[in-house]
């Protein structure tokens, strides 16, 4: 009750207990309570604009999440507030939803300083995993490459991608992000980086009745180890010394 939650889901994952994600979601919201956030992994499939092939097009209210089923009904629900930024988007519920989402656009990285990742983990944010494992889901790996900026120990991590975003408030309005270039993928140390997390205390997971289920107790602690990591050149990619800054 009253806790910030972050949940990455698979209803495919979930498919051997015959729930819907309707059910799966009502029941976090009676669990968090009032007081509780309720946040959703949901992350954007932008499509180019018409005219513009280089601008992909966002509506925080319309796009389709390609994080799954779960997260596109809950962007449904009333009261739930879906990030502006184009990128890694979050969608929120209860009591912090408005202030973790209001200030995500001042940023050109997904979670940089205003963004809504550094509000979770600022305010010790429980992660759950249902019906997906960490290795595949925990987007927090990529936390100390936003956060740190220039200080990140890579080169030429980035790309710029140009977004036409429309807002919550319909206002439509352009924006120039960095994303990480997907060619850094194929350095990702997906399933170690699960035993790192078990290793560590940062993560305890199990299979009830076949569905995978993992809960990281406080992405604080996660971010912080993380970013300490990274500031000693290491992190959940395993990226060749010469293309180190």
């Amino acid at each position: 009750k009253g806790n910030l939650l972050l949940v990455h889901s698979s209803m495919d994952g979930l498919a051997a207990c015959g729930v819907s994600a309707k059910e799966v979601i009502d029941f976090l919201i009676d669990l968090l309570g009032d007081s509780g956030t309720l946040v959703f992994a949901a992350y954007p499939k932008c499509k180019p604009v018409t005219d513009e092939s280089d601008v992909l097009y966002y509506d925080s209210k319309r796009t389709m999440s390609w994080t799954g089923l779960m997260p596109n009904v809950f962007c449904r629900y009333p009261n739930v507030i879906r990030s502006e930024y184009p990128y890694n988007s979050l969608a929120a519920r209860g009591p912090l939803a408005d202030e973790m989402i209001k200030n995500n656009l001042d940023d050109d990285l997904s979670q940089g300083p205003h963004s809504s990742w550094h509000y979770i983990v600022e305010h010790h944010a429980k992660i759950l995993y249902i019906g997906v494992s960490a290795a595949m889901s925990c987007t927090m790996f990529n936390y100390p490459e936003d956060a740190l900026g220039d200080n990140w120990y890579v080169k030429d991590w980035y790309n710029v991608q140009k977004y036409r975003i429309k807002k919550n408030n319909g206002e439509i309005i352009d924006k120039t992000i960095r994303e990480r270039n997907p060619e850094w993928y194929r350095y990702y140390a997906m399933f170690s980086s699960e035993v790192w997390l078990k290793n560590n205390g940062f993560l305890k997971s199990s299979y009830v009745d076949g569905i995978y289920v993992g809960v990281t107790d406080d992405s604080y602690l996660l971010a912080k180890r993380l970013l300490n990591d990274a500031c000693n050149h290491k992190s959940v990619y395993r990226i060749p010394r010469k293309y180190w800054k």
